[in-house]
């Protein structure tokens, strides 16, 4: 069960701090990555002579970030608050960095994912009904659809983050747990 967690508070920008994690002291560094498949990585490392604990993590969704570490024992998760990734102007606002005792994300965020999974099929296939219907309209100005179907699934991407966030709140108050938002 989840006892507590806490939101690490964080700016779309590099930078490193220091910070008390489950009473160990660590130093955080945060940077973006802009190329395909990189993103947000992070680095954790002793408070003071800087030595490295851990280099150049992906801040990959979805998942315990720290559970293929446990053997360094840092006595709790890292998550991100969304199942999906954290775009260069994203990390601290629209998605944040979660730092917790317990396994959230199967005990508290299972039926989350399930519930994004399940979206995410509906949103791919009504994204192929507004190709093949565009399709048949004649659509000939390919960039100009292209902008129109990028519009469509980022305004389905935040009706999806805010239904998830909407689900988290409920599944956090039927576990009895604080969650910080």
């Amino acid at each position: 069960m989840i006892n507590e967690h806490w939101l690490i508070p964080l700016t779309p920008q590099a930078q490193s701090f220091g910070i008390v994690l489950a009473g160990c002291e660590y130093r955080l560094t945060l940077r973006w990555f802009d190329v395909p498949e990189a993103g947000w990585h992070i680095d954790i490392q002793e408070p003071e002579a800087a030595a490295p604990i851990l280099l150049g993590m992906h801040l990959a969704a979805g998942c315990d970030l720290l559970k293929p570490y446990a053997y360094q024992e840092y006595n709790g998760g890292l998550w991100l608050s969304s199942e999906l990734a954290a775009g260069p102007d994203e990390l601290g606002e629209k998605v944040r960095l979660l730092f917790g005792l317990g396994d959230i994300n199967e005990e508290l965020y299972a039926p989350v994912m399930a519930a994004l999974a399940k979206a995410r099929a509906a949103r791919d296939a009504e994204l192929a009904e507004a190709y093949k219907a565009r399709s048949a309209e004649g659509v000939r100005n390919a960039e100009d659809y292209n902008t129109r179907l990028r519009e469509e699934q980022e305004r389905r991407d935040a009706a999806m983050i805010a239904a998830c966030c909407e689900l988290r709140l409920i599944l956090a108050d039927l576990a009895g747990v604080t969650c910080i938002q």
